[in-house]
Formats: C-alpha cells, sequence, structure tokens
C-alpha cells in the first residue's frame, strides 16, 4: 500500500493542533502542526530530506513571527 507524502503531512499536522487543543503546550505543538500543514502544500514538488528542512524552518519563521509580536 502506498501513501504519499502529502496525507502523511496533513494527518501530522491535524494530529499535533488538535493534541495542542486537549493539551495546551505553550503554542510548541501548534506551531508544530501548523508547519506541518505548511510542507503538505510543497510536498509535491520536495523530497523527504527537504521536506523535513522545510518543517524546521517553517518551525522557527513562525516561532520568530510570535515572538516578535509578542515582544514588541
Amino acid at each position: 500500500m502506498y501513501i504519499n507524502s502529502f496525507s502523511v503531512w496533513i494527518a501530522i499536522g491535524l494530529i499535533l493542533c488538535i493534541a495542542e487543543f486537549i493539551k495546551p503546550n505553550v503554542w510548541i505543538t501548534f506551531i508544530m502542526g501548523l508547519s506541518a500543514l505548511i510542507v503538505a502544500v510543497f510536498s509535491h514538488n520536495l523530497s523527504i530530506p527537504s521536506q523535513i528542512a522545510v518543517w524546521v524552518g517553517a518551525q522557527l519563521g513562525i516561532w520568530q513571527i510570535i515572538n516578535t509580536a509578542v515582544c514588541s
């Protein structure tokens, strides 16, 4: 059975976002889920290592935006 990476990233993103609302964890889980949903959009054009790099980069970017907004 073949599962494409789009479905995997969507599932990971939704699970992490829902987990944040079930057990709050200072937005960390939500940011990870949101970045997984962002990767799902681009997953068709990227290799697996590139998808992981985009996932980490999206997490850092979202975290930076939130820190800038809160600390300003």
